[in-house]
């Protein structure tokens, strides 16, 4: 996966680990997976071990509220991603467990608009 070969540590203290986000044009994605991350399997472990990771965008260095940037419903699969969001009306929305296969593919949407 791409994305994954992106990630590199911000930090890291014992099991809690902390990714720099990946730029993606005006966006940015904030990707993390840890033992205290909602991830699966919740472990700190090799980035490339997981089935699902914790995810929040940004867009012009801001929490991203997905609801009302429109050009995001065209990402076909956008139903999916909002049903992983923990409180999706907040204005910093973070989506747990989102397998990997969805972040690869919002990635490739993001890069596409570019």
């Amino acid at each position: 996966m791409e994305f994954l070969t992106k990630l590199t540590t911000k930090s890291e203290t014992g099991d809690f680990r902390h990714f720099n986000q990946i730029e993606v044009g005006k966006y940015a994605l904030s990707i993390q997976a840890s033992m205290y991350h909602y991830c699966s399997p919740r472990e700190t472990l090799d980035k490339d071990q997981y089935y699902s990771m914790e995810m929040a965008i940004f867009y012009n260095d801001k929490w991203l509220r997905i609801l009302t940037h429109k050009s995001l419903k065209k990402f076909e699969r956008y139903n999916e991603l909002i049903e992983r969001a923990e409180n999706v009306k907040s204005s910093a929305c973070v989506y747990g467990w989102v397998p990997v296969d969805l972040i690869e593919a919002f990635y490739q949407f993001l890069k596409s608009k570019k």
